[in-house]
């Protein structure tokens, strides 16, 4: 080990004393003037080649770029500093801990190696000496210990985090006020990786506290950063928005380093909207700001990446590998990895959007990758983008457990809102017996005391599933109890809710009743819209495939009449009816656009297949009977004839239409 040299002249070690303890004391309020006397110091410990002192200078300057994250300016110079006394030695303890402190934050601002075995030992000693050094102020420990819950996190120590948690408690007491709002914001961030989700919600409130009792707009921004991501995260654009008109007035009272976070979330907010011009234009002021203050290269990598994911919306792919390959400056490991499988998934989702013909390589090498990643997160800031490789990833049969995982995890809605094989949180099937599947296990329910939450969404699915108003549901439900209607849906509701157990898939809002169309699906719905596509394509030139398969899926879908055998209800029977009646139309329709094709079987087949749920559907047997004639088949047509008369008269008491006896008239002439 290198020894120090001599302390040189008094005027020398008290200029660095000064300036050191008073960079001490302002490493929370103030970590720029904090590196300013610093800088004094490192000076004069350098004048009188005192080499400890000028360690000890560019340790805790490295230590305040790490507690902030806000402002690297200098921060190589700094860097080199504390690297070039590497083996000097000093017998201030106390200093010392930042020496440790500096070793553990360097890999963090992007100059070292997250897996250097010596961080495990800087990280030991550190945390003995947080136990035991006395000549620490409570604010400098809690400044330390958030760099060693750094460390515990990029080790996933739990253990470690715990104890450390544990210790710090009395120093928060007498800490100062920014430091004490950091360290909550720290520990709930850390808490939500590395403990209970609870205890960081407590955590969250106490930093929301402390910042709004002393007016610490720095962790105020933060609070509200942090309440924005959750929204998009939840694609709530709405509370978004609100949340955004909080930051902005705020931005303006701090430094420009303070500015990263809100302004990526804002870039991912508008592509979320589908604005990638605004999107982009906000990240290439982000990237502005982060080379005003020097934000290290590595650090830059998440804004390229959503650079990329801009200008792939925009169309201009070369741009978009262009700012990957800037993402991956500095990047390493996992981080290089997962950079790499980036650059994939643009590539598959540029293939998806242009046609290409190699899409469904594309697809095997992206969506493998990032299943071996375990990154199910793909493309988060645009989830339609998501669902349309995750759709075409279902289609071809690629990698389906794991889009399956990435659906249920994100609640990606489907390009298509009504395609049942979609991985649904919940269906429900109303079209014969009703049925509930979640996560694709029908779920029984058989208590008594879940019958009436069962009865208001069955009427919810009767009613559209859309928009119902809470008063018509109530007075639907409780229709001799009206004075506490409304208060008897609220409980119901509620207890729905825990029944079906899918937080969101039941929306109330604005005094109405919805599913959610990203969480589930529902066969009337479905059925419906099956029915007006249907139509489009029987009246539209060379749509025979369409018209073919859209028929199929109508058939899938009208497993029986609403709600099956279940008695109607004064609120069932007329949806039940209109539904049925809808069915009846609709395999008309399919018929006689078969029958002026003189595709007579496959008419035949369309009549009896509608007919297995519509007995009385009158108009379905006059296409039988006028396709088993066209085929010369009369006895078939008079069997058609004779099943329609005796069900009519059986089950109805009436006899067939005359258009229908008509027809009959015409068979027997003929």
């Amino acid at each position: 080990m290198v020894q120090d040299a001599s302390f040189g002249s008094k005027p020398e070690a008290d200029d660095f004393e000064g300036g050191f303890a008073s960079a001490r004391a302002a490493l929370w309020p103030d970590e720029l003037r904090a590196r300013e006397k610093l800088e004094s110091a490192h000076r004069a410990a350098s004048t009188a080649s005192h080499a400890s002192q000028a360690r000890l200078a560019a340790a805790l300057a490295v230590c305040s770029y790490a507690v902030h994250f806000t402002d690297f300016r200098g921060l190589v110079t700094w860097c080199e500093r504390f690297a070039s006394t590497e083996g000097v030695t000093t017998e201030d303890s106390a200093g010392e801990l930042y020496v440790l402190g500096a070793r553990l934050a360097l890999p963090t601002l992007g100059q070292g190696l997250f897996d250097d075995p010596a961080l495990d030992v800087a990280a030991a000693g550190l945390f003995s000496g947080l136990k035991s050094e006395k000549a620490l102020h409570d604010d400098e420990r809690l400044a330390l210990a958030k760099l060693l819950v750094e460390y515990y996190l990029l080790r996933h120590n739990a253990h470690g985090f715990q104890r450390l948690i544990l210790m710090a408690v009395p120093w928060l007491e007498h800490a100062q006020p920014m430091a004490r709002g950091v360290w909550w914001l720290m520990q709930a961030n850390a808490e939500q990786q590395l403990g209970s989700a609870e205890v960081a919600e407590s955590c969250v409130a106490l930093a929301r506290e402390i910042a709004d009792r002393h007016e610490l707009v720095a962790v105020q921004m933060v609070l509200r950063v942090e309440s924005l991501r959750a929204a998009l995260q939840a694609q709530d654009l709405d509370q978004a928005e609100r949340l955004l008109q909080q930051i902005r007035p705020l931005a303006l009272r701090l430094r420009p380093g303070y500015h990263r976070s809100a302004m990526h979330l804002e870039a991912m907010d508008a592509l979320l909207r589908g604005n990638p011009a605004r999107a982009l234009s906000l990240l290439e002021l982000l990237l502005a700001v982060c080379d005003d203050t020097e934000v290290p290269q590595r650090d830059r990598g998440a804004y390229r990446v959503y650079m990329a994911y801009a200008k792939l919306e925009l169309g201009d792919l070369p741009g978009a590998l262009e700012a990957l390959a800037q993402a991956r400056l500095g990047q390493s490991g996992a981080q290089l990895q997962m950079a790499e499988c980036i650059e994939r998934l643009v590539r598959a989702a540029h293939a998806l959007t242009s046609g290409a013909p190699d899409l469904n390589e594309q697809l095997r090498a992206a969506l493998g990758n990032a299943a071996a990643m375990k990154y199910p997160m793909f493309f988060s800031a645009q989830p339609r983008l998501a669902a349309s490789l995750v759709q075409a990833a279902f289609s071809a049969g690629i990698e389906t457990a794991f889009v399956t995982a990435a659906v249920r995890k994100r609640r990606l809605a489907p390009p298509d809102p009504l395609r049942e094989e979609w991985p649904w949180t919940l269906k429900l099937r109303a079209l014969g017996s009703f049925t509930i599947e979640r996560e694709g296990r029908v779920v029984a329910f058989d208590g008594k005391s879940q019958k009436k939450p069962l009865e208001l969404l069955k009427a919810l699915v009767a009613m559209g599933g859309e928009s119902v108003p809470r008063e018509v549901l109530a007075l639907t439900l409780w229709p001799d109890a009206s004075a506490d209607a409304m208060k008897n849906f609220d409980v119901t509701l509620s207890r729905l809710r825990k029944l079906v157990d899918v937080d969101g898939a039941l929306v109330l809002a604005e005094g109405k009743l919805a599913l959610s169309r990203r969480l589930v699906w529902w066969d009337v719905v479905a059925f419906e819209a099956c029915c007006a596509r249907l139509q489009s394509a029987l009246h539209a030139p060379d749509a025979g495939a369409t018209v073919r398969t859209m028929a199929a899926e109508l058939f899938t879908l009208y497993r029986d009449k609403l709600f099956g055998d279940e008695p109607a209800l004064a609120w069932s029977a007329s949806p039940r009816e209109r539904l049925a009646l809808k069915f009846s139309r609709a395999v008309s329709d399919v018929g006689a656009w078969l029958e002026a094709r003189a595709l007579w079987r496959e008419a035949i087949d369309a009549y009896e297949r509608g007919l297995a749920q519509q007995m009385l559907a009158e108009p379905l047997y006059r296409g039988l009977m006028r396709c088993h004639m066209a085929l010369n088949e009369p006895a078939e047509a008079l069997v058609a004839y004779r099943r329609c008369r005796d069900l009519l008269s059986i089950l109805l008491s009436v006899k067939p239409s005359p258009e229908t006896e008509a027809l009959h008239q015409h068979i027997r002439a003929a």
